[in-house]
């Protein structure tokens, strides 16, 4: 198989995302095929604006004839601004950006403040989420993250890369939980050798 996109299957639980379900009406979540857009115009609901990793907006409204033109309409100041590094996420006129245990929901035409978390830290450690905080986020669900993340016994990762392949994807980047031990990552690494890579060859 020739490799020349990323894709990049990442799990993030973040107890902000808990609080944005409750804000936000249940039908109105991004969802996986929303994820799955590889036209970005309006939204920029993840990382990389979507899967294919380009960071890439079809949006035309800014043209390198005027590009000089812009200019600042308003700043937002967090409580952490020496380390508000995140790219931030746009849904629906809602800007999400977070710091070391802060998020934020903007308002993207105003920079005003909708909502602001922040999660309790007991002996510097931030808590945990609760099992009724993860069920109330129906994107926390064995069901859905099982769908969402390259995870499981070999053939299910095949599978879920194959499908990936069937989307126009030829590239997999794989990233190992830095709260892993060295041998667990190196035996995850090496199980995605020996028993993954050989169906692509």
């Amino acid at each position: 198989m020739t490799m020349r996109r990323y894709l990049f299957a990442a799990l993030f639980v973040a107890a902000a995302a808990t609080l944005h379900a409750q804000v936000r009406e249940a039908d109105d979540i991004v969802t996986h095929d929303d994820l799955l857009t590889t036209v970005i115009s309006d939204n920029w609901p993840s990382y990389n604006g979507d899967y294919t990793g380009r960071r890439y907006s079809s949006l035309t409204q800014i043209t390198p004839a005027n590009a000089h033109q812009l200019a600042a309409q308003w700043v937002f100041h967090s409580r952490n601004a020496g380390i508000l590094e995140a790219t931030p996420l746009v849904v629906d006129g809602i800007m999400y950006v977070t710091g070391s245990n802060d998020a934020y929901a903007l308002d993207a035409t105003t920079g005003k403040t909708i909502w602001h978390y922040v999660r309790p830290v007991t002996q510097g450690l931030i808590e945990r989420l609760t099992e009724d905080e993860l069920a109330m986020n129906p994107a926390y669900s064995p069901e859905v993250i099982r769908k969402n993340a390259v995870v499981g016994t070999a053939d299910e990762v095949i599978a879920r890369l194959k499908h990936c392949e069937s989307l126009g994807y030829d590239e997999y980047s794989m990233w190992i939980d830095t709260g892993m031990s060295f041998e667990r990552k190196r035996q995850s690494l090496q199980r995605l050798i020996d028993d993954v890579m050989p169906a692509f060859a």
